[in-house]
Protein backbone atom coordinates (compact mmCIF):
# COMPACT_ATOMS: atom_id res chain seq x y z
CA UNK A 1 0.00 0.00 0.00
CA UNK A 2 1.39 3.48 -1.20
CA UNK A 3 2.65 5.42 2.13
CA UNK A 4 -0.11 8.48 2.44
CA UNK A 5 2.18 10.77 4.51
CA UNK A 6 2.45 14.34 3.76
CA UNK A 7 -0.30 13.62 1.11
CA UNK A 8 -3.49 15.72 1.61
CA UNK A 9 -7.03 13.86 0.70
CA UNK A 10 -7.89 16.12 -2.33
CA UNK A 11 -4.33 15.37 -3.99
CA UNK A 12 -4.99 11.74 -3.91
CA UNK A 13 -8.78 12.38 -5.41
CA UNK A 14 -6.42 14.16 -8.19
CA UNK A 15 -4.20 11.61 -9.03
CA UNK A 16 -7.50 9.09 -9.15
CA UNK A 17 -7.98 7.44 -5.96
CA UNK A 18 -10.40 6.96 -3.89
CA UNK A 19 -10.32 7.00 -0.04
CA UNK A 20 -12.19 6.08 3.25
CA UNK A 21 -11.48 5.63 6.54
CA UNK A 22 -9.66 7.62 9.29
CA UNK A 23 -7.07 9.67 9.97
CA UNK A 24 -4.21 8.82 12.84
CA UNK A 25 -1.90 11.10 13.55
CA UNK A 26 0.10 12.29 10.80
CA UNK A 27 -0.88 9.60 8.85
CA UNK A 28 -3.88 8.64 6.45
CA UNK A 29 -4.93 5.52 7.76
CA UNK A 30 -6.36 4.80 4.49
CA UNK A 31 -7.91 2.06 2.11
CA UNK A 32 -6.88 2.99 -1.72
CA UNK A 33 -8.03 1.88 -4.68
CA UNK A 34 -7.52 3.12 -8.17
CA UNK A 35 -10.75 4.49 -10.01
CA UNK A 36 -10.31 1.92 -13.17
CA UNK A 37 -11.36 3.68 -16.58
CA UNK A 38 -15.45 1.76 -16.74
CA UNK A 39 -15.97 3.20 -12.76
CA UNK A 40 -15.16 6.75 -14.51
CA UNK A 41 -17.16 6.34 -17.24
CA UNK A 42 -20.36 5.14 -14.96
CA UNK A 43 -19.50 7.71 -12.76
CA UNK A 44 -19.93 10.68 -15.14
CA UNK A 45 -22.95 8.63 -16.89
CA UNK A 46 -24.34 8.85 -13.95
CA UNK A 47 -24.19 12.91 -13.51
CA UNK A 48 -25.00 13.39 -17.05
CA UNK A 49 -28.04 11.92 -15.77
CA UNK A 50 -28.82 13.27 -13.35
CA UNK A 51 -28.34 16.52 -14.92
CA UNK A 52 -31.15 15.21 -17.63
CA UNK A 53 -33.25 14.85 -15.07
CA UNK A 54 -33.34 18.08 -14.44
CA UNK A 55 -36.03 20.42 -14.88
CA UNK A 56 -35.80 23.23 -17.03
CA UNK A 57 -34.90 25.82 -14.67
CA UNK A 58 -35.47 28.45 -16.64
CA UNK A 59 -39.31 27.82 -17.15
CA UNK A 60 -39.76 25.92 -14.16
CA UNK A 61 -40.56 29.34 -12.08
CA UNK A 62 -43.66 29.48 -14.42
CA UNK A 63 -44.71 26.60 -15.78
CA UNK A 64 -45.74 23.49 -13.48
CA UNK A 65 -44.68 20.86 -16.11
CA UNK A 66 -41.36 22.80 -16.53
CA UNK A 67 -42.09 23.94 -20.53
CA UNK A 68 -43.10 27.32 -21.61
CA UNK A 69 -45.73 27.67 -23.56
CA UNK A 70 -48.09 30.55 -23.36
CA UNK A 71 -46.24 34.10 -24.14
CA UNK A 72 -46.37 37.07 -21.43
CA UNK A 73 -45.90 40.51 -23.19
CA UNK A 74 -46.42 43.96 -20.85
CA UNK A 75 -47.43 46.83 -22.08
CA UNK A 76 -45.66 49.43 -20.47
CA UNK A 77 -44.28 52.86 -19.76
CA UNK A 78 -43.61 55.55 -17.53
CA UNK A 79 -45.27 58.37 -19.14
CA UNK A 80 -49.50 57.92 -18.40
CA UNK A 81 -52.02 58.83 -21.32
CA UNK A 82 -50.10 57.41 -24.08
CA UNK A 83 -52.11 54.82 -25.21
CA UNK A 84 -51.37 51.37 -22.71
CA UNK A 85 -54.36 50.22 -22.14
CA UNK A 86 -55.96 51.21 -25.50
CA UNK A 87 -52.86 48.86 -26.92
CA UNK A 88 -53.70 46.25 -24.26
CA UNK A 89 -57.32 45.50 -25.12
CA UNK A 90 -56.93 45.90 -28.61
CA UNK A 91 -54.01 43.75 -29.24
CA UNK A 92 -56.14 41.33 -27.19
CA UNK A 93 -59.14 41.21 -29.33
CA UNK A 94 -56.76 41.02 -32.30
CA UNK A 95 -55.02 38.27 -31.02
CA UNK A 96 -58.29 36.25 -30.10
CA UNK A 97 -59.99 37.15 -33.56
CA UNK A 98 -56.76 35.17 -34.73
CA UNK A 99 -57.70 31.91 -32.76
CA UNK A 100 -55.80 32.72 -29.95
CA UNK A 101 -56.29 31.85 -26.18
CA UNK A 102 -55.64 34.97 -24.25
CA UNK A 103 -55.35 36.25 -20.27
CA UNK A 104 -55.37 39.86 -20.00
CA UNK A 105 -54.55 41.35 -16.53
CA UNK A 106 -55.24 44.68 -15.08
CA UNK A 107 -51.85 45.64 -13.42
CA UNK A 108 -53.00 49.61 -12.58
CA UNK A 109 -54.90 50.33 -9.49
CA UNK A 110 -57.27 52.89 -11.72
CA UNK A 111 -59.00 50.05 -13.30
CA UNK A 112 -58.57 51.71 -16.94
CA UNK A 113 -58.46 47.83 -18.91
CA UNK A 114 -61.20 46.42 -16.47
CA UNK A 115 -63.74 49.29 -17.67
CA UNK A 116 -62.73 49.10 -21.07
CA UNK A 117 -63.82 45.57 -20.87
CA UNK A 118 -67.38 45.97 -19.77
CA UNK A 119 -67.19 45.75 -16.21
CA UNK A 120 -67.36 47.99 -13.52
CA UNK A 121 -64.13 48.26 -11.11
CA UNK A 122 -66.18 49.10 -8.05
CA UNK A 123 -68.64 46.30 -8.18
CA UNK A 124 -66.09 43.20 -8.41
CA UNK A 125 -65.76 41.29 -5.25
CA UNK A 126 -62.31 40.12 -5.71
CA UNK A 127 -59.59 41.54 -7.99
CA UNK A 128 -56.10 40.86 -8.91
CA UNK A 129 -54.95 41.99 -5.47
CA UNK A 130 -56.48 39.21 -3.76
CA UNK A 131 -54.34 36.98 -5.69
CA UNK A 132 -51.34 39.25 -4.99
CA UNK A 133 -52.14 39.67 -1.38
CA UNK A 134 -54.38 36.42 -0.24
CA UNK A 135 -52.32 33.66 -2.59
CA UNK A 136 -55.75 33.17 -4.27
CA UNK A 137 -55.01 31.51 -7.68
CA UNK A 138 -56.00 33.23 -10.99
CA UNK A 139 -58.67 31.39 -11.48
CA UNK A 140 -60.58 32.44 -8.62
CA UNK A 141 -61.02 35.80 -9.71
CA UNK A 142 -60.54 35.12 -13.70
CA UNK A 143 -63.78 36.62 -16.00
CA UNK A 144 -64.60 36.16 -19.44
CA UNK A 145 -65.08 39.54 -21.71
CA UNK A 146 -67.49 39.84 -24.14
CA UNK A 147 -65.05 39.34 -26.92
CA UNK A 148 -63.52 36.32 -26.21
CA UNK A 149 -60.30 37.14 -23.77
CA UNK A 150 -60.08 35.89 -19.94
CA UNK A 151 -59.29 38.69 -17.44
CA UNK A 152 -57.63 39.15 -14.35
CA UNK A 153 -59.66 42.36 -13.04
CA UNK A 154 -57.98 45.29 -11.01
CA UNK A 155 -59.87 48.07 -9.08
CA UNK A 156 -58.45 50.95 -6.49
CA UNK A 157 -57.50 48.05 -3.87
CA UNK A 158 -54.52 47.31 -6.17
CA UNK A 159 -52.81 50.04 -4.89
CA UNK A 160 -52.38 48.84 -1.58
CA UNK A 161 -50.31 46.60 -3.07
CA UNK A 162 -47.27 48.78 -3.13
CA UNK A 163 -47.01 49.81 -0.20
CA UNK A 164 -47.65 45.63 1.27
CA UNK A 165 -45.22 44.39 -1.19
CA UNK A 166 -42.11 46.36 -0.32
CA UNK A 167 -41.21 43.81 2.62
CA UNK A 168 -42.69 41.05 1.50
CA UNK A 169 -40.98 38.12 0.68
CA UNK A 170 -40.64 37.28 -3.21
CA UNK A 171 -41.95 40.61 -3.96
CA UNK A 172 -40.86 41.17 -7.36
CA UNK A 173 -42.51 37.27 -8.21
CA UNK A 174 -46.11 37.65 -6.63
CA UNK A 175 -47.16 37.98 -10.07
CA UNK A 176 -45.42 34.82 -11.59
CA UNK A 177 -46.72 32.79 -8.65
CA UNK A 178 -50.47 33.96 -9.90
CA UNK A 179 -49.59 32.97 -12.81
CA UNK A 180 -48.09 29.97 -13.49
CA UNK A 181 -50.78 27.12 -12.26
CA UNK A 182 -52.97 28.02 -15.42
CA UNK A 183 -50.21 29.50 -17.97
CA UNK A 184 -50.29 26.85 -20.37
CA UNK A 185 -54.29 27.13 -20.41
CA UNK A 186 -53.42 30.23 -22.87
CA UNK A 187 -51.17 31.06 -26.32
CA UNK A 188 -50.60 35.01 -25.23
CA UNK A 189 -50.91 37.11 -21.65
CA UNK A 190 -51.51 40.44 -21.96
CA UNK A 191 -50.27 42.60 -19.09
CA UNK A 192 -51.72 45.90 -18.74
CA UNK A 193 -49.03 47.87 -16.10
CA UNK A 194 -49.79 51.44 -14.36
CA UNK A 195 -47.93 54.32 -15.75
CA UNK A 196 -44.86 54.06 -12.32
CA UNK A 197 -41.69 52.22 -11.81
CA UNK A 198 -43.30 50.73 -8.88
CA UNK A 199 -42.97 46.98 -7.40
CA UNK A 200 -46.34 45.89 -9.61
CA UNK A 201 -44.68 47.19 -12.50
CA UNK A 202 -40.99 45.31 -11.84
CA UNK A 203 -43.47 41.97 -10.88
CA UNK A 204 -44.48 42.40 -14.57
CA UNK A 205 -41.05 43.04 -16.02
CA UNK A 206 -40.04 40.05 -14.01
CA UNK A 207 -42.51 37.45 -15.20
CA UNK A 208 -42.41 38.70 -19.13
CA UNK A 209 -41.06 37.43 -21.96
CA UNK A 210 -41.46 41.10 -24.13
CA UNK A 211 -42.37 44.13 -23.36
CA UNK A 212 -44.01 46.67 -25.78
CA UNK A 213 -43.53 50.78 -24.88
CA UNK A 214 -46.26 52.68 -26.43
CA UNK A 215 -45.25 56.07 -27.52
CA UNK A 216 -47.88 59.24 -27.89
CA UNK A 217 -46.11 60.91 -30.49
CA UNK A 218 -45.73 64.16 -28.40
CA UNK A 219 -42.42 65.65 -26.82
CA UNK A 220 -43.34 64.84 -23.46
CA UNK A 221 -44.02 61.10 -24.20
CA UNK A 222 -40.86 60.84 -26.41
CA UNK A 223 -39.00 62.21 -23.19
CA UNK A 224 -40.17 59.66 -20.96
CA UNK A 225 -38.74 56.56 -23.70
CA UNK A 226 -34.90 57.28 -22.00
CA UNK A 227 -36.50 56.83 -18.34
CA UNK A 228 -37.96 53.86 -19.19
CA UNK A 229 -35.26 52.23 -21.29
CA UNK A 230 -33.08 52.13 -17.60
CA UNK A 231 -35.54 50.71 -15.99
CA UNK A 232 -35.66 47.68 -18.32
CA UNK A 233 -31.93 47.38 -18.04
CA UNK A 234 -31.93 46.82 -14.63
CA UNK A 235 -34.75 44.86 -14.98
CA UNK A 236 -32.80 42.57 -17.50
CA UNK A 237 -29.42 43.02 -15.19
CA UNK A 238 -30.74 41.54 -12.20
CA UNK A 239 -34.54 40.50 -12.53
CA UNK A 240 -35.69 39.25 -16.07
CA UNK A 241 -32.43 38.23 -18.04
CA UNK A 242 -34.97 36.91 -20.80
CA UNK A 243 -36.69 40.17 -21.14
CA UNK A 244 -37.03 41.71 -24.74
CA UNK A 245 -37.95 45.03 -25.51
CA UNK A 246 -40.29 44.13 -28.62
CA UNK A 247 -40.71 47.96 -29.73
CA UNK A 248 -41.79 51.31 -29.53
CA UNK A 249 -44.94 51.74 -30.28
CA UNK A 250 -46.14 55.32 -31.88
CA UNK A 251 -49.71 56.10 -30.87
CA UNK A 252 -52.24 59.10 -31.03
CA UNK A 253 -50.49 60.08 -34.32
CA UNK A 254 -52.17 63.22 -35.67
CA UNK A 255 -51.53 63.35 -39.22
CA UNK A 256 -52.96 67.13 -39.38
CA UNK A 257 -49.86 68.42 -37.18
CA UNK A 258 -46.20 68.55 -38.34
CA UNK A 259 -45.05 68.27 -34.42
CA UNK A 260 -46.37 64.77 -35.06
CA UNK A 261 -44.42 64.06 -37.57
CA UNK A 262 -41.35 65.73 -36.47
CA UNK A 263 -41.77 63.45 -32.80
CA UNK A 264 -42.25 60.29 -35.15
CA UNK A 265 -39.01 61.04 -36.91
CA UNK A 266 -36.58 61.92 -33.84
CA UNK A 267 -38.31 58.34 -32.26
CA UNK A 268 -36.83 56.27 -35.16
CA UNK A 269 -33.47 58.32 -35.43
CA UNK A 270 -32.94 57.94 -32.25
CA UNK A 271 -33.86 54.85 -31.04
CA UNK A 272 -34.45 52.65 -33.99
CA UNK A 273 -32.79 50.11 -35.08
CA UNK A 274 -31.23 49.29 -31.62
CA UNK A 275 -34.54 49.53 -30.25
CA UNK A 276 -37.11 48.65 -32.54
CA UNK A 277 -39.99 50.77 -33.37
CA UNK A 278 -42.80 49.06 -34.53
CA UNK A 279 -44.04 50.03 -38.27
CA UNK A 280 -47.92 49.94 -37.79
CA UNK A 281 -48.71 53.45 -36.40
CA UNK A 282 -52.00 54.39 -34.39
CA UNK A 283 -53.31 57.06 -35.73
CA UNK A 284 -55.77 59.15 -33.30
CA UNK A 285 -59.51 59.02 -33.21
CA UNK A 286 -61.67 60.06 -30.74
CA UNK A 287 -63.12 56.59 -32.18
CA UNK A 288 -60.61 55.09 -29.40
CA UNK A 289 -62.35 57.00 -26.27
CA UNK A 290 -66.01 56.20 -27.61
CA UNK A 291 -65.28 52.49 -27.60
CA UNK A 292 -64.01 52.67 -24.17
CA UNK A 293 -66.67 54.32 -23.15
CA UNK A 294 -68.83 51.21 -24.71
CA UNK A 295 -66.62 48.81 -22.64
CA UNK A 296 -65.30 47.37 -26.49
CA UNK A 297 -62.74 46.61 -28.37
CA UNK A 298 -61.81 49.07 -31.50
CA UNK A 299 -62.00 46.15 -33.71
CA UNK A 300 -65.77 45.46 -32.36
CA UNK A 301 -66.97 49.50 -32.66
CA UNK A 302 -65.25 50.73 -35.24
CA UNK A 303 -63.74 48.36 -37.64
CA UNK A 304 -62.83 50.20 -40.71
CA UNK A 305 -61.01 52.62 -38.66
CA UNK A 306 -56.79 52.63 -39.73
CA UNK A 307 -56.26 52.75 -35.62
CA UNK A 308 -57.97 48.52 -35.62
CA UNK A 309 -56.13 47.57 -39.06
CA UNK A 310 -52.69 48.68 -36.88
CA UNK A 311 -53.71 46.23 -34.08
CA UNK A 312 -54.77 43.64 -36.25
CA UNK A 313 -51.16 43.89 -37.94
CA UNK A 314 -49.56 44.08 -34.39
CA UNK A 315 -51.38 41.07 -33.19
CA UNK A 316 -49.61 39.26 -36.90
CA UNK A 317 -46.47 40.71 -35.61
CA UNK A 318 -46.87 38.93 -32.18
CA UNK A 319 -47.81 35.74 -33.36
CA UNK A 320 -44.75 35.10 -35.40
CA UNK A 321 -42.43 36.81 -32.25
CA UNK A 322 -44.19 34.26 -30.03
CA UNK A 323 -43.25 31.42 -32.03
CA UNK A 324 -39.22 32.37 -31.48
CA UNK A 325 -39.75 32.56 -27.85
CA UNK A 326 -41.11 29.28 -27.50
Amino acid sequence: MPHASGISAVALLKQGFAFSGTTSGPYLQTNLAVFTLDSVRRSSACRQAAVDRTPNTLYSEYSPRGVCMSVIIAIAGQKGGVGKTTTSVNLSASLVAMGQRVLMIDLDPQGSLTLSSGMEPDALHMTIYDCIKRDLSGAAVCVTTHYGADLLPANVDLALAEIELVNAVARERRLAAVIAPNRDDYDFIIIDCSPSLGMLTINAMAVCDGVIIPVACEYLALRAVDGFMRFVRKIQGGVNSRLRVIGLLPTMFDRRTKHADETLSELKTKYHPRVPVIEHVVYRSIRFAEAAEKGEPILTYAKALPGADAYRDLARDMIAWGKTRR
